[in-house]
C-alpha cells in the first residue's frame, strides 16, 4: 500500500507540474568552464545535525549569486561572474545586505592549517581553525567559531579552547572582536541585532549566551543542549539533554526537557526537540513523539494532532498565528549523516497555535525543504523536489522544474514569489506570478 501512495503521490505532482505557473526570469551569471558546484553538507538546527544542499546561495533581492565551486581538486568562492583565488577548502556561502560571506582555509603544513573569513573579496584573518559563519539578516555582523592553537594530525594535542570571532561592518570596512574562551562550541544563532550561541563552559557544563564584549551567559549549565531559539526581545527556549545525546532524532533515553526561560514546558511529552519561537517570543513549538511517531507540540499543548516518521524543520508565520513543518512518513535515518533522511513521502503541514488544531498536509514529494510565510501570514511556499527536478510551490502556484533552487522570497505587495535557480550551468532569479 505504501508503494502505491508513493506513485499516486508523484502523479499528482506531475499532473501539476504539467501547467506550471507563468514565470519570468533574469539571468544573473554563468558557471565557467571547468568548475563544477558540489554537494556539500551545512550544519542545520542542533548539534551534529546536517542536511543536503549544493553550494548556492542568492540574495533576497535577486541581484545576487554566489556558489562554492570546485576546479580540479581545488576549490574557489564566486560571486557573480568574480572568481577568487584557489583553497584547500571553501565553505557553502552566505549572501545577505549587499555582502557575500565565505569560510576559506588552506593546510599550512602536516599539522596546522589556516583559516579566513572571506567577505566581498578581502580575508580577515588567519586562525587555526574555524567553523561554518553564521551571517546576521542584513549583513552586518558575520559570527564563528574559532580554534586558537588547534593542530591536527594523530599525534596533535587537543586545545579544549574555542573563541567565538565577531565580525561588524563599518561601511567597506570590517572590524573584529574576540569573545571569551570556551571548551566546546554549538550552533550560533542571530535574533534581531544580536548574536547568541551555545557552548561548554569549562569544568561546568553547556549553557547559551549573547555574545557581548563579555559574554552575558544565560543558561544555567547542563549536560547537554540540542536545540534552542532566542525571539528578538530576548525570550529564549531549549532542550536540555543527557551529555551522550548525539543523535539528531532524540529518543525518551536522552530525557530531553524543554525550558522557556527558566519555566520547565512539555512535561508530559517523553521526548521534546527542535525548539522553535515565534517573532514576538508568544509561542513556543517543539517536537515531540506520539503513538510511535513525531509530531508538533504549541505550548502546554498536551494531544497534538498528527502523527509522523519525522519532523525537520519548523516556521512560524509573522504574528505567530500559523505554524509549517517539513513532515515524513516512510523513510529511515541516514546511518552517515545525522539528521538527514533517506527516501519517504515528504510534506509541507500547517497548523494553527490553539490547543488540538489539525495539521494541514500539502502534497507528497520526494524531498521538501525551506517553508516560509509571506508578511501577513496568510499564504506559504516552499521547495519541493520530484522525478522532474527542484520547483518552488505556493498553494495553486507551481513553478517550473530546475535542476536546484533556493528558498522561495515573497515580494513585498504579495504578489509573486522569487528564488534563485541553476539549470545546467545557468544561474537564474526566477519570478512566479502567484494565483
Amino acid at each position: 500500500m505504501e508503494q502505491v501512495a508513493i506513485l499516486v503521490g508523484l502523479a499528482l505532482a506531475g499532473a501539476r507540474a504539467q501547467e506550471p505557473a507563468e514565470e519570468r526570469g533574469t539571468f544573473l551569471a554563468r558557471v565557467p568552464e571547468g568548475i563544477t558546484i558540489p554537494t556539500t553538507l551545512r550544519e542545520r538546527a542542533g548539534r551534529g545535525t546536517f542536511y543536503r544542499r549544493e553550494a548556492l546561495a542568492w540574495s533576497a533581492d535577486g541581484l545576487t549569486v554566489a556558489y562554492t565551486g570546485l576546479r580540479g581538486e581545488r576549490y574557489v568562492p564566486v560571486v557573480g561572474s568574480e572568481v577568487g583565488e584557489e583553497y584547500g577548502f571553501v565553505g557553502a556561502p552566505t549572501v545577505a545586505g549587499g555582502h557575500a560571506v565565505f569560510h576559506v582555509a588552506r593546510r599550512k603544513d602536516e599539522e596546522r592549517e589556516q583559516h579566513w573569513l572571506w567577505i566581498d573579496g578581502k580575508t580577515l584573518g588567519p586562525e587555526d581553525w574555524m567553523d561554518e559563519p553564521v551571517v546576521r539578516a542584513d549583513g552586518q555582523q558575520v559570527l564563528v567559531w574559532t580554534g586558537p592553537d588547534m593542530r591536527f594530525g594523530p599525534n596533535a594535542p587537543p586545545t579544549g579552547k574555542r573563541v567565538l570571532l565577531k565580525a561588524s561592518a563599518r561601511g567597506s570596512q570590517w572590524s573584529l572582536a574576540r569573545g571569551d574562551d570556551w571548551f566546546e562550541c554549538g550552533p550560533i544563532r542571530f535574533a534581531g541585532e544580536h548574536g547568541y550561541a551555545a557552548a561548554i563552559q569549562q569544568g561546568k557544563g553547556w549553557t547559551v549566551f549573547r555574545a557581548e564584549k563579555r559574554a552575558r551567559v544565560l543558561v544555567e549549565p547542563c549536560e547537554g543542549i540540542e536545540s534552542f531559539a532566542v525571539a528578538p526581545d530576548g525570550t529564549l527556549a531549549h532542550v536540555r539533554t543527557r551529555p551522550e545525546a548525539g543523535r539528531a532524532f532524540l529518543s525518551a533515553a536522552d530525557e530531553p526537557q524543554l525550558f522557556l526561560g527558566e519555566r520547565r514546558v512539555g512535561r508530559g511529552h517523553a521526548v521534546v526537540s527542535l525548539a522553535t519561537l515565534d517573532p514576538s517570543g508568544k509561542h513556543l513549538a517543539y517536537v515531540v513523539a506520539r503513538d510511535g511517531g513525531r509530531t508538533v507540540a504549541v505550548g502546554e499543548e498536551p494531544t497534538p494532532r498528527g502523527v509522523f516518521d519525522f519532523v525537520l524543520e519548523l516556521a512560524f508565520a509573522p504574528g505567530g498565528k500559523r505554524l509549517a513543518f517539513v513532515a515524513v512518513r516512510g523513510g529511515t535515518p541516514d546511518p552517515e549523516l545525522p539528521g538527514w533522511v533517506r527516501n519517504g513521502r515528504w510534506c509541507v503541514a500547517a497548523r494553527g497555535v490553539e490547543p488540538g488544531a489539525e495539521p494541514e498536509e500539502r502534497e507528497s514529494h520526494l524531498e521538501v525543504r525551506d517553508p516560509c510565510w509571506d508578511a501577513r501570514g496568510e499564504r506559504l511556499a516552499y521547495a519541493a523536489r520530484d522525478v522532474d527536478g527542484w520547483r518552488v510551490i505556493s498553494g495553486e502556484t507551481v513553478g517550473p522544474p530546475h535542476a536546484e533552487v533556493g528558498p522561495p522570497v515573497f515580494a513585498a505587495d504579495g504578489t509573486t514569489l522569487g528564488y534563485g535557480s541553476r539549470d545546467g550551468d545557468e544561474l537564474w532569479w526566477r519570478e512566479l506570478k502567484l494565483r
